[in-house]
């Protein structure tokens, strides 16, 4: 039997360390518990470990993630010792991940299972779906938090046509934070993600991605797809390299929200053919979405920085595109937007181009759009805005080093 002396003392420790552990009714009084989850919020955090010895004192302890998911409940937190953690996990109700860093800032990493990942959802962020294989897949809940994980797509063992993503949210909602997601490649031209977050349907989705590590992924890195969707992605390192195939970020089909304060670096194609933005890798696109943001990121050696194409209502401020070695700084095939005060330099093509054609399905936009005091230095021209455009304001801006050299298929 415990005494009220024991139970007071035993609510102290758990107000000090700002923590809690199983406390059922077997050991104090239900009055006793219901106080301890009060201060507490979720009254057990569960701790996952492959170590013998865990990185925190639990009485129960996981050895893999999806065991410790399967245990908790709606709102719990769960720590995750470092080690490697070779699963695919399923989160379907509001939980808090967490890894727990080591002694050396080492973090807990998910990786492949050893027979390989299987396909457990479809995506469809240009329109039609396909399968993909998720290693963290979140569905159908909300205030979802991944937070100090790493997840690694390496020795995937896919064979099929499978897109492969690190942290999927589907119909859900939460935030994804301090996590490195990487090396998310699957056969060529089968797409995947690192982070992807997509709605189907009546079903909404809200994500933050905030101050992560995405590289080394052959499709978007980062990507949000479908009406309902609203991501806002702000200060995270975009890094691409030999295996993209993708886009930096990507937003399309209805997706709204914010990109700011992100690094995007080193999306390019040696395929890509100069003046033609359809072939090439950019920094940013969105494409058919309407009311996002893109401000304050820094886009460096990509085919092209900013892309929209039939976006309306975009406001584009504020950004550094530097290095955009095949195409436009900003390529605008839309309605509407706002694009002012960007410094754009050193851009193959066009600082910033206006389109309407018809080979680029641009037929009917690029329209009542205001480019205004941005600065463009080093390209064959500072805004191009083709004939038939119409209610466009361009100008003023600022242009230095604009003739550097002429093609007669992109400048006139």
């Amino acid at each position: 039997m415990v005494s009220a002396r024991e139970k007071h003392f035993g609510l102290l420790r758990l107000v000090r360390d700002h923590r809690c552990w199983p406390l059922t009714q077997s050991v104090v009084a239900a009055s006793v518990v219901g106080a301890a989850t009060a201060m507490c919020g979720w009254a057990v955090p569960l701790v996952v470990s492959k170590a013998p010895t865990p990185c925190i004192a639990s009485a129960t302890v996981y050895t893999t993630i999806q065991a410790a998911v399967n245990a908790a409940g709606s709102g719990a937190t769960i720590d995750i010792c470092p080690g490697t953690y070779p699963e695919q996990v399923l989160i379907t109700l509001p939980i808090t991940l967490t890894g727990v860093r080591g002694a050396n800032g080492d973090n807990p990493v998910v990786t492949a299972p050893a027979g390989g990942v299987l396909a457990n959802a479809t995506m469809s962020p240009r329109g039609s779906a396909y399968s993909a294989a998720a290693q963290l897949l979140v569905q159908n809940a909300t205030g979802v938090t991944v937070a100090g994980l790493s997840v690694d797509g390496s020795n995937s063992g896919l064979t099929d046509c499978i897109g492969l993503v690190g942290i999927y949210y589907q119909n859900a909602s939460g935030t994804v934070s301090n996590v490195s997601v990487q090396n998310q490649v699957g056969l060529a031209n089968c797409g995947g993600g690192g982070i992807y977050v997509e709605t189907d349907g009546a079903a909404s989705s809200t994500v933050t991605i905030r101050d992560d590590l995405i590289r080394f992924t052959s499709g978007f890195n980062v990507g949000a797809s479908g009406t309902g969707t609203t991501a806002t992605i702000s200060g995270n390192s975009v890094i691409g390299g030999s295996v993209s195939e993708d886009n930096g970020i990507y937003l399309s089909q209805g997706a709204t929200g914010t990109i700011s304060g992100n690094t995007i670096m080193n999306f390019t194609l040696a395929t890509d053919t100069l003046g033609d933005n359809a072939d090439g890798l950019c920094g940013i696109q969105v494409t058919k979405s309407s009311s996002v943001t893109i401000s304050g990121n820094i886009v460096g050696n990509t085919d092209c920085a900013i892309s929209m194409t039939q976006g309306t209502s975009l406001t584009i401020t504020y950004n550094e595109l530097v290095g955009t070695i095949h195409n436009d700084g900003i390529y605008v095939c839309g309605n509407g937007n706002l694009v002012q005060h960007n410094a754009i330099e050193g851009s193959a093509n066009a600082g910033i181009r206006l389109d309407n054609a018809d080979a680029d399905n641009c037929t009917g936009f690029g329209n009542s759009n205001t480019i205004t005091s941005n600065t463009v230095n080093g390209s064959c021209i500072g805004v191009l805005e083709p004939t038939g455009t119409t209610g466009n304001v361009t100008g003023p801006n600022t242009y230095y080093n604009v003739d550097l050299f002429k093609s007669p298929n992109i400048c006139p």
